[in-house]
């Protein structure tokens, strides 16, 4: 494929999203224009020969896919990557994107817990030239204070400028940061980027990266609207313009009742998995969870305590302030997400 003309995407998996990444990568095919032609690149830690083979079924002319695998995994298993997290190593794999595909100056980074509804060469067309990435506000932006940065953005859906990223050493910075103090970074390599790229992101419009999930159960359309500076005045009429669907915190493949679960269900029965039933787990356990409200003259949030099973939360005038993070014995007590103290129970 000429590089020039070719729609360029990485992705990265180990064998436990290989599912969802194929499912993705069908999805984005079943929605490319018929003149379009992507190139994918699929970035292995550890996938096996029967999920590279699923992906690999994918291919046509138009449709390219290449394989790379990761040699050098002492290199990733020598960071700890989050203080009482639960990332796995093919996440920080992305900031070696640049060195893997050497001889490429840009391409689409794309999470596996997404669906592409619509073509991707507008995307690619987006100029970023004079920056290192561009991607879409995230809904963390409580984070963007804490790495003094204009707008906190998501690392799901990234339009990466490799040729920057190689001559700014910027694998080199981040690496710099894990091998500091990883601890400062709970949302792993997404907090990192948003620190080491400040003031070098181009920022995407909300269709290219669009939570549809998340938002119906975790935010209100107000926060939507002021958050991408959109007027929706429904999350159907937000949904409908969406090119990229990003889960974010709730995976449909997990849970069939969750909000375009249905959607989901569509691309992997067009995937090389469609004569696979869809195993659904069993639901969890229900758990117990308390939450102490204190309201000044009945409707000004002073205090908050929401105590779940793996979570605490406290927030102070409506900020969280702290939480503590509950995995088996360990307790990891956060300020602003930063954590600043750990025990064992």
């Amino acid at each position: 494929m000429n590089h020039s003309q070719t729609v360029h995407i990485a992705v990265i998996s180990d064998e436990g999203y290989a599912y969802p990444t194929t499912v993705m990568l069908a999805s984005a095919k079943h929605n490319k224009k018929k003149e379009s032609k992507y190139c994918i690149h699929c970035i292995s830690n550890g996938m096996t020969s029967f999920s590279k083979n699923q992906i690999k079924a994918l291919a046509e002319d138009d449709f390219e896919v290449l394989m790379y695998e990761i040699e050098d995994k002492e290199k990733y298993n020598s960071i700890d990557i989050v203080l009482g997290g639960t990332w796995s190593i093919s996440t920080i794999i992305k900031t070696d994107i640049p060195e893997i595909l050497n001889s490429f100056e840009k391409v689409l980074f794309l999470d596996g817990d997404i669906l592409v509804t619509k073509d991707l060469t507008d995307l690619w067309n987006i100029d970023i030239q004079d920056y290192l990435l561009a991607a879409a506000p995230g809904l963390a932006q409580e984070r963007a204070k804490i790495y003094n940065t204009e707008t906190y953005f998501n690392a799901g859906v990234l339009l990466m400028n490799l040729k920057q990223w190689r001559e700014d050493r910027i694998p080199e910075k981040v690496w710099e940061q894990f091998r500091d103090d990883p601890s400062q970074y709970p949302l792993c390599e997404q907090d990192v980027f948003n620190k080491v790229c400040r003031g070098r992101v181009r920022y995407l419009p909300y269709i290219w990266n669009c939570y549809a999930v998340a938002c119906r159960l975790e935010r209100t359309l107000e926060y939507v609207n002021e958050l991408y500076q959109t007027q929706f005045g429904s999350w159907e009429e937000m949904e409908t313009q969406a090119a990229v669907f990003h889960y974010v915190w709730y995976k449909p493949w997990r849970d069939r009742c969750l909000p375009h679960a249905s959607l989901w269900q569509k691309y992997h029965d067009l995937s090389p998995y469609g004569n696979t039933a869809l195993i659904y787990p069993p639901p969890p356990a229900p758990s117990r969870s308390y939450h102490l409200k204190v309201k000044l003259f009945g409707f000004i949030p002073l205090l908050s305590v929401k105590d779940r099973e793996r979570l605490c939360s406290i927030r102070i005038v409506g900020i969280e302030l702290f939480r503590v993070r509950k995995n088996n014995r360990k307790r990891v007590l956060s300020f602003l997400y930063i954590p600043v103290a750990t025990w064992r129970v």
